[in-house]
């Protein structure tokens, strides 16, 4: 899990090259580092290795499509619930949208892309990972803090037990 001043992963994946250097273009920011994957099979080795805030993913690529990507990332504990965005040329009346949803998508993007668009919901899922993993260490702090505290009661019963023999502690 990424500490406040460690640099959030996205995810883009897409066969194309260009594509991937275009999205890389309006992902980047000092706070993140844009990861690229040119087929599903990529980019499920780097989900499993990498904690991500965001993938988006290509719809139309070959061997393995982005629907076909989303339902193996949905079946698995590490990458389901990482927030996919569908990206795809494809018009609107191929109902991607309807299918994007239905795989697990938070949103289906066409082309051409609006950069502001982009943009800002790229910035709304990093804050969102942000937010997540200090509220995640957090709870694993008080956690750790209980365990301590527990433990230090148990060494005061104990030697309130041994000064006082007999009494309850």
């Amino acid at each position: 899990m990424p500490y406040s001043n460690e640099k959030i992963k996205v995810l883009i994946v897409d066969d194309l090259s260009e594509n991937l250097r275009a999205l890389d273009a309006i992902l980047r920011a000092p706070d993140r580092v844009i990861m690229q994957a040119r087929s599903g099979l990529d980019a499920l080795e780097l989900l499993l290795e990498h904690d991500f805030a965001l993938a988006m993913v290509d719809v139309e690529m070959p061997e393995m499509d982005g629907f076909q990507l989303a339902e193996l990332m949905r079946g698995t504990e590490k990458t389901k619930h990482v927030p996919i965005v569908f990206v795809t040329a494809a018009g609107m009346e191929l109902n991607y949208a309807f299918k994007g949803y239905g795989a697990g998508a938070v949103d289906v993007l066409y082309k051409p892309l609006d950069i502001n668009a982009v943009k800002s919901k790229a910035n709304v899922f990093v804050e969102l990972f942000r937010h997540r993993t200090a509220f995640e260490n957090q709870v694993r702090a008080l956690e750790e803090s209980r365990k301590e505290q527990e433990c230090l009661l148990q060494q005061l019963q104990a030697t309130h037990s041994q000064a006082w023999p007999g009494t309850v502690s």
